[in-house]
């Protein structure tokens, strides 16, 4: 249930299927609960099937336009070992083609079973386990699988993996994606946002490590280890657009300060360039851009000098409009598919925005 809930926090970064399983204990994992649609769906099957759990791992998946059959709805269980495995990744391998093809090379000459399928990423990943973990039966040796397998994949991806009764995290060398922990008293849960956390009332929050793995035993114990270093390397898209505002993202800064600092910063090096262009409207575009745009608006304010009684000027109030209306059921339509025309992405942005002409006409 409590993942679930998490998932519905997160619906903004994958609304078109969700799904969650649990560990059971000596039986293993149960069968994974998926919605075709949205957390919410998720979070009724979660609380239809009434089963208890040791622990639960979830994803929601922004997946493809042609995923009719949800094929990429993540976690996935392995069955290719006697240790039981579930997992789910968030992000993107670089070498996966040629992993693809050293693997299936390895099966041809009397390997492990291998099938990859829609996900067949996160099931390379799975099947590296598979090559290293038979006999595994203690914290180290479950991390030494994952770092194992996760060491032959580059790319820019974070893992949340159960291994038999103990579940584990890891965030990539680079750090690319970020990937919180929260602790208290009613449990320990992994995020890729901090705002999931906090609804949940999870005081003590810190943020895993690029390059860092942990592994928490049922227990409770958090054990920490080190994948191969690597350059840190930040993704943009987190800071600017895809973390709710209401979140930190790396090094603990807040999301929404952050924005706010590109938009003032904005403005200073329009006016130490002499660049100020003539404006009537700020049109923030929606919904990241509402942070910069406030960012732009008070350092304006305070380039102007404007005192509070200024403020009731109508052209004060009316700088700032939101004009730009976003479908908020069209969270990741311009995901572009291969072949995608430019007559087609136009249609997708006129689906994702509307102009509201009553603030932008005259």
């Amino acid at each position: 249930h409590m993942v679930a809930e998490l998932l519905y926090q997160l619906i903004h970064r994958g609304s078109r299927s969700a799904g969650a399983v649990g560990f059971l204990g000596k039986e293993g994992f149960a069968n994974p609960i998926t919605a075709p649609n949205f957390a919410g769906q998720l979070m009724q099957g979660v609380l239809q099937s009434g089963t208890a759990c040791k622990y639960a791992i979830g994803h929601n998946t922004s997946g493809r336009e042609d995923d009719l059959n949800h094929l990429n709805t993540q976690p996935l269980v392995n069955t290719l070992t006697d240790i039981p495995v579930a997992m789910a990744i968030e992000g993107s391998i670089f070498n996966l083609a040629a992993k693809r093809a050293e693997y299936c090379d390895f099966n041809r000459k009397g390997g492990r079973a291998f099938y990859p399928e829609a996900n067949d990423h996160l099931e390379m990943i799975m099947h590296g386990i598979a090559t290293c973990i038979p006999g595994a039966n203690s914290v180290e040796k479950y991390a030494e699988a994952l770092i194992t397998a996760q060491n032959e994949f580059k790319g820019a991806y974070t893992i949340v993996a159960g291994i038999s009764d103990h579940l584990l995290a890891s965030r990539e060398a680079h750090g690319f994606l970020p990937l919180f922990l929260g602790e208290a008293n009613h449990g320990i849960a992994i995020s890729s946002e901090t705002c999931a956390l906090d609804v949940l009332e999870f005081d003590d929050i810190w943020e895993i490590q690029p390059g860092e793995m942990v592994v928490i035993s049922p227990d409770l114990v958090v054990h920490k280890f080190k994948l191969n270093p690597a350059i840190t390397s930040y993704c943009v898209m987190e800071v600017i657009y895809n973390t709710r505002p209401d979140s930190k993202i790396y090094g603990g800064h807040h999301a929404r300060l952050t924005r706010q600092k590109f938009g003032s910063a904005t403005l200073e090096q329009m006016l130490t360039s002499n660049s100020l262009p003539h404006f009537d409207r700020l049109v923030p575009i929606q919904k990241a851009g509402l942070c910069a745009t406030d960012g732009f608006y008070r350092a304006f304010l305070r380039y102007l000098d404007v005192g509070e009684w200024e403020l009731l000027h109508d052209w004060i109030i009316d700088l700032w409009q939101e004009a730009l209306i976003r479908n908020p059921i069209a969270a990741r339509l311009m995901i572009e598919q291969e072949g995608d025309e430019i007559a087609n992405r136009i249609r997708k942005i006129n689906l994702k925005h509307n102009v509201d002409r009553k603030l932008v006409e005259g």
